[in-house]
């Protein structure tokens, strides 16, 4: 499913919900419904404030990127290569070269389930 197409449906679902005549919790239990009840009450939220724009997937912008077998062997052999890279250099590069934004405690965690945690560079 297509961000807009998700958005789509959110919307939909909304304004069946708030056409309905039914409370929120009975319009909830007698009807299926593709999101909680306490995700209408965040998405509502968010349209007040943000609008449309809100409701957009923003996973794909770092939140929730999942390390793939080729993201962990750059990982790797970056920091192979490099033990004293930053975390933050080390998203830089990924992003450069794999088009793929991954968080900074993402990245320390990865680093320290393999050992290669950044080594501090000699003086």
């Amino acid at each position: 499913m297509s961000d807009e197409e998700r958005i789509d449906e959110i919307l939909n679902a909304i304004q069946k919900i708030k056409d309905s005549e039914l409370p929120i919790i009975a319009y909830f239990e007698q009807n299926s419904v593709p999101f909680s009840r306490v995700q209408y009450y965040r998405y509502c939220k968010i349209l007040q404030k943000s609008g449309e724009d809100g409701l957009h997937d923003k996973r794909k912008d770092g939140n929730y990127t999942k390390l793939t077998e080729k993201i962990k062997d750059f990982i790797v052999s970056t920091v192979k290569e490099d033990r004293s890279i930053s975390s933050s250099q080390l998203q830089d590069k990924i992003l450069k070269q794999l088009d793929v934004k991954i968080s900074e405690s993402s990245l320390n965690a990865f680093r320290a389930s393999v050992s290669l945690t950044r080594l501090s560079t000699p003086k």
